[in-house]
C-alpha cells in the first residue's frame, strides 16, 4: 500500500506539473513589451512597430500597434526568432515620427520612451539580442553615423550630386561595418536585419551576399533569411547576366542588351545533349514570338579548343538568334553556373522572371503574356 500510495502522489504531482504548462506559462514564441512614456510626449495617441520600408514579406509577423493612455502602451504577440521594425508614434494632429530600428525579442520587456526623436535608437530591457545591439554593435557603428550627419550639413554640400555621393560612400561604410560584425558574430541576427535594411535603401550590392553567406546554419534556416537569399540571389545574377564580357563569332568582345520585352539568356556548350535537345523547341516559340517583343540570347561555355565545333553547331542547327561565347565559361563560373543548360527569362529591364524555365513553361507564359 506504501508504494502504491507513493505511485499515486507522483502521478499527482505530474498532472499538477502538465496542467500549470499547459495553463500557466505563457508561450516560449510570445513577446510583451510594457511601454512608459514620458510626460512631455502625452500627446501621443498611437504608437506602432511596423515595418516600415522594408519589404513586409520578410517578416511573419510585420505590424503591431497599441494606444497611448495614461503615459502607458502595451505591444504582444507572437514571434520565432528576434525580428527588426521600426516605432512610429502618432499624436492628435496626426503627425509621425520614426525610429531607428528596434529588435523585437521573445520574453517580457520594458521600454522606457523620453522623447521621440528622428532616427534615434530605442532600446528594450531584460533583452539578450538589446543588449548585444548596445554593447556591441551601437558604439561604432553610431560613429558612422554622426560622421555621415557631419559631411552632409557640411555648408560646400550644396549639389543633388554630392549629397547622394556622400550618402552611397557612406552606405558602403555601413554594409562594410556590418560584414565585418557577422564575421566576428555568425550567430547574430543583428547582421542579418541591418543587411536587409542596406539592401531596402540602396539596393543590392555584393557585400551583403557575403554578409548572408558568414551567418550561422541557424539564421539561415528562418524565414526571413530564406526569402532575402532569394532576393539577394535574384538581383545578384541580374546584375551579372547584364554585365558578362562574351565574344561574337568574330571573337570581339560585346556587349548585350534587351532590346525586347522578354529575353530568354541561354548557357549552354556544343557537346550537351540536353542543350541541344532543347534548340528545336525553342526555334518554334523563337518564330512565333520574335516580331511580338520576344528574344533568345544563346551564351556558349566551349572551350577553347571546342570554339569550331560551337561556330558549326550554331549554323547547323540553324540557331538565329544572338549567339556569344564565354570561351571556357570563365564568366559564367564566376556567377555559379555550373549545370548546362541553365536559363533565365528577363524582361526589359533585367529583371528574372523564371530561372530554368522548360520550353512548355515558356510558351504558356508568351502566349499569355505577347497575345493580348
Amino acid at each position: 500500500m506504501i508504494i502504491v500510495g507513493a505511485k499515486i502522489r507522483i502521478l499527482f504531482i505530474v498532472l499538477i506539473v502538465n496542467i500549470n504548462n499547459a495553463f500557466g506559462q505563457k508561450n516560449s514564441d510570445s513577446f510583451e513589451i510594457e511601454g512608459i512614456i514620458s510626460p512631455s510626449v502625452t500627446k501621443t495617441d498611437s504608437i506602432y512597430l511596423e515595418s516600415a520600408f522594408i519589404n513586409s514579406e520578410l517578416y511573419e509577423t510585420n505590424a503591431f500597434s497599441s494606444k497611448v493612455k495614461d503615459g502607458k502602451f502595451h505591444f504582444s504577440g507572437n514571434i520565432n526568432y528576434p525580428i527588426g521594425l521600426f516605432l512610429s508614434f502618432q499624436n492628435n494632429d496626426k503627425n509621425f515620427v520614426l525610429s531607428q530600428m528596434i529588435f523585437i525579442d521573445r520574453g517580457t520587456h520594458q521600454l522606457s520612451i523620453n522623447d521621440f526623436k528622428y532616427n534615434n535608437y530605442y532600446l528594450l530591457e531584460n533583452s539578450p539580442i538589446n543588449a548585444e545591439f548596445k554593447n556591441k554593435f551601437l558604439p561604432d557603428y553610431k560613429k558612422i553615423l554622426a560622421a555621415e550627419e557631419l559631411s552632409v550639413s557640411n555648408e560646400n554640400v550644396i549639389k543633388e550630386t554630392d549629397y547622394k555621393s556622400i550618402r552611397k560612400d557612406y552606405n558602403n561604410r555601413k554594409i562594410l561595418y556590418i560584414l565585418k560584425y557577422a564575421k566576428k558574430y555568425p550567430n547574430s541576427f543583428i547582421s542579418l536585419w541591418f543587411a536587409i535594411e542596406r539592401y531596402s535603401v540602396w539596393g543590392y550590392d555584393d557585400n551583403l551576399l557575403k554578409i548572408y553567406n558568414l551567418l550561422s546554419k541557424n539564421i539561415k534556416q528562418t524565414d526571413t533569411a530564406k526569402k532575402f537569399a532569394r532576393m539577394l540571389n535574384e538581383k545578384y545574377f541580374e546584375n551579372k547576366i547584364m554585365d558578362l564580357p562574351v565574344k561574337d563569332q568574330n571573337n570581339e568582345f560585346i556587349k548585350y542588351k534587351l532590346t525586347e520585352k522578354f529575353t530568354l539568356v541561354d548557357f549552354w556548350f556544343s557537346n550537351c545533349v540536353p542543350c541541344l535537345i532543347e534548340f528545336p523547341k525553342y526555334k518554334g516559340i523563337y518564330d512565333k514570338y520574335r516580331s511580338k517583343g520576344f528574344d533568345i540570347i544563346a551564351i556558349s561555355t566551349d572551350r577553347t579548343e571546342e570554339v569550331e565545333h560551337w561556330k558549326k553547331a550554331v549554323k547547323e542547327k540553324e540557331l538565329i538568334w544572338q549567339n556569344y561565347l564565354d570561351e571556357n565559361g570563365v564568366q559564367s563560373k564566376k556567377i555559379n553556373i555550373n549545370k548546362f543548360p541553365t536559363n533565365f527569362l528577363l524582361d526589359s529591364n533585367g529583371k528574372i522572371i523564371k530561372k530554368d524555365i522548360s520550353a512548355e513553361e515558356l510558351k504558356l507564359f508568351l502566349d499569355n503574356n505577347l497575345n493580348q
